[in-house]
């Protein structure tokens, strides 16, 4: 394959992968802009898969044929619900927990990150190995290539253990299974957008609580 062959995915996953890290290293030398909460990091990560994406499908097209939405995007709404679901009888959503006000959470890690990263990696990558590999093979590719993508931040910025590495990338590496699974089953990157969409927000409400509590002091009632 030529260095960079504008049919295949690999040349631009390595762009993508490219402007993160380059992202994340600014990222360590500027704290402040590596929150949650920061508009810039959410807007340079949504960049960093959208980019790639259009110059694909620039040359690429079919690639963007989608089927009509609604159908997926109700289906893709039920696996959602089924993981809140999943999460309450799991007693891991407590009742007191609010939704995020931030916007920057809302178009980073719940709206803009999900989107562009179904697009990218189940929208180009799983697809176009699809048409060549098992099914099987095909996700399990689309996920590994998900989990290199969140490496960067996690290394750089975040300077991660190797265990608490391992067991990061274990889990991105699961939930690209999963929503290639959803992705093969139902042939729309509708269908992923909305439990990706709710997952994240459920990890962030259960995030945020639990910081909230380790924050809140402790008090002793005397009867």
């Amino acid at each position: 394959m030529a260095v960079f062959n504008r049919h295949h995915y690999l040349p631009y996953f390595l762009l993508s992968l490219g402007i993160w890290a380059v992202w994340s290293v600014f990222m360590l030398y500027n704290p402040e802009i590596s929150t949650t909460e920061s508009y810039s990091r959410g807007i340079v990560r949504i960049q960093a898969l959208l980019l790639p994406s259009l110059l694909f499908l620039f040359f690429n097209p079919e690639f963007s044929q989608e089927r009509n939405p609604l159908l997926p995007l109700l289906v893709g709404s039920l696996i959602g619900f089924a993981f809140y679901l999943f999460h309450v009888i799991a007693d891991a959503i407590p009742e007191n927990a609010t939704l995020p006000t931030s916007g920057a959470i809302w178009l980073n890690w719940i709206i803009g990150s999900p989107l562009v990263e179904e697009v990218f990696f189940r929208g180009i990558v799983l697809k176009q190995e699809l048409k060549s590999k098992p099914w099987w093979l095909a996700i399990l590719i689309s996920a590994i290539c998900f989990t290199l993508f969140h490496l960067p931040s996690w290394i750089i910025v975040q300077h991660q253990a190797p265990m608490e590495l391992l067991q990061n990338a274990s889990s991105i590496l699961v939930y690209g299974i999963v929503f290639g699974l959803i992705y093969w089953l139902s042939k729309s990157i509708w269908a992923t957008f909305m439990p990706h969409a709710a997952n994240n927000l459920i990890a962030i409400i259960v995030k945020h609580f639990q910081k909230k509590r380790s924050t809140t002091p402790n008090t002793m009632h005397c009867s």
